[in-house]
């Protein structure tokens, strides 16, 4: 489809909207086109609300544990930085473990909300005024759109593919997009190394693509910037840019997606792993350590 030109529009919906796919068809995500590239399409199946809808992880948590420390850190990360994100439920207490306690944690999840306790949230609230300082310092400060929803259309085999993303951070006119990755360790080696594990180069070329489908006028002028910030004292902030081979890696991997989203949902097949027996090899160390010695 050389003469293809694609169609995109802002989604206005809700976060809960979003992630149960607002469009009129199953429209393909990064994180679906990671998982399907990564695992299997499978995999990606039974990931997408329209699809296989597996449920969510804090769907099926125990009822009586409180989120993760870790999880609630990182989505409080979020809504402090970017002012939207998950609606949170200040609890005055000094701990869950009392019963009224516990019925307002309860309540508070039942409306969908993050139940935080108040000395914790006030420390939060520190820590994302922190963030947010060291961000604008980097020179990213956080005055555009956030959680912006998008909707826009790639070339397939047989037609327009329907994608979908939503950018934590845009400044649209600019042709700016800001992600915001939450780490224990932003150093950057160890985003390095991550960076394509996490489908980072796929996100990279998938939102990059959205914009310049929607702004025409930014096609090879937007600009992408990762924000690693660290949930943890001293709070580092890195900005980081992914080089000239993770930017090709991310593009032919999303096209590669991108096909092979449109083949599987033609077909109605999902292929899994592999359709026969493997046979499974010992690695070498496993070699050395229990053979080496035999006569």
């Amino acid at each position: 489809m050389s003469d293809f030109v694609p169609t995109a529009r802002i989604i206005e919906c809700t976060e809960k909207e979003y992630f149960a796919d607002p469009c009129e068809v199953p429209s393909l995500s990064h994180s679906i086109a990671h998982k399907m590239l990564s695992r299997s399409p499978f995999h990606g199946w039974s990931e997408h609300p329209k699809l296989g809808g597996a449920p969510e992880q804090d769907e099926i948590e125990d009822d009586d544990e409180e989120p993760s420390d870790d999880m609630k850190q990182g989505q409080l990360v979020h809504k402090l930085l970017l002012g939207k994100g998950v609606d949170v439920a200040v609890i005055e207490a000094d701990s869950f473990r009392t019963k009224i306690a516990k019925q307002l944690r309860d309540e508070a999840k039942a409306e969908g909300k993050l139940p935080i306790l108040a000395h914790k949230y006030k420390a939060m609230q520190s820590v994302g005024n922190l963030l947010r300082g060291r961000c604008a310092a980097a020179g990213y400060a956080l005055n555009g759109e956030s959680e912006v929803a998008i909707e826009w259309t790639e070339p397939g085999q047989n037609g327009p593919v329907v994608c979908r993303c939503r950018i934590d951070h845009l400044l649209l006119d600019d042709g700016l997009i800001l992600d915001v990755k939450k780490s224990r360790n932003a150093h950057p080696s160890k985003s390095e190394r991550n960076f394509v594990e996490y489908g980072y180069d796929i996100q990279y070329a998938a939102y990059t693509r959205a914009v310049e489908a929607l702004r025409r006028d930014l096609v090879g002028k937007t600009r992408f910037r990762f924000l690693y910030v660290e949930t943890t004292p001293p709070y580092a902030v890195v900005p980081a840019i992914p080089g000239g081979a993770f930017r090709e890696i991310g593009r032919q991997r999303w096209l590669q997606a991108v096909q092979l989203w449109e083949r599987c949902l033609s077909t109605g097949e999902w292929p899994s792993y592999c359709d026969h027996a493997v046979t499974l090899e010992a690695p070498v160390y496993v070699v050395q350590q229990y053979l080496g010695n035999a006569s």
